[in-house]
């Protein structure tokens, strides 16, 4: 009796302390942990595109044509060129021009010229996207080219142009020859300016400008 009550009690003392290492283990055990670094690098992307004709020609064949001109409100052959542009930001867009001339050493004076932009979306969509173009530099509302004249035809939008093309997408008719236009700039009309005879070129130059508002 007294053996067995001996391993009874060792037995005991045995399973007592089992339940005491048991109970110290999870001191033993440490946390660890690591760290994720995220980032999102944003590059900007713009893009502006001549949709179709990118040429422009007119042809003087009356004296109707010297006296008045082709206006940029209406068709005339090739007179009407299409871009859009597609940015991740705000733009503008610039205009620039070189000098016309016939290759002969002759020119003519860049400001017979003017443009007109069109928003090729819908008129309402205009009004809230496009709140007016750049500052116009003639009494018609129209732009006049200028030989080192860099013009900004589309100004940054209070809420932002960003979009694709289809979101950006203008119309630019060319007008030359008109009377307003070449009143405004005291230039007589292309009957009364003595033109030599010839075909005078320049090449325009339109830069989409990414603006940070």
């Amino acid at each position: 009796c007294i053996l067995m009550n001996y391993h009874a009690g060792k037995f005991c003392m045995m399973r007592k302390l089992g339940y005491l290492l048991l109970l110290l283990f999870p001191s033993f055990c440490f946390s660890q942990s690591d760290e994720i670094n995220i980032s999102a690098a944003f590059a900007q992307s713009i893009e502006l595109q001549i949709v179709g004709n990118a040429n422009c020609s007119f042809t003087f064949t009356s004296i109707a044509h010297y006296t008045n001109g082709f206006a940029a409100n209406s068709n005339h052959g090739s007179n009407h060129i299409q871009f859009q542009v597609a940015s991740s930001t705000n733009f503008q867009v610039d205009m620039t021009n070189t000098a016309f001339t016939d290759g002969a050493g002759n020119t003519l004076d860049a400001r017979y010229f003017h443009i007109r932009l069109q928003y090729q979306n819908a008129a309402s969509d205009y009004k809230d996207r496009y709140d007016g173009f750049g500052v116009k530099s003639t009494l018609s509302g129209a732009y006049i080219l200028e030989e080192g004249v860099t013009r900004t035809v589309v100004i940054p939008g209070p809420n932002g142009y960003a979009g694709n093309f289809e979101d950006n997408d203008f119309k630019m008719r060319i007008g030359v020859g008109v009377k307003s236009v070449a009143a405004r700039n005291n230039l007589p009309i292309m009957l009364d300016a003595n033109i030599t005879p010839g075909t005078y070129t320049s090449v325009l130059t339109l830069t989409a400008v990414p603006v940070i508002l």
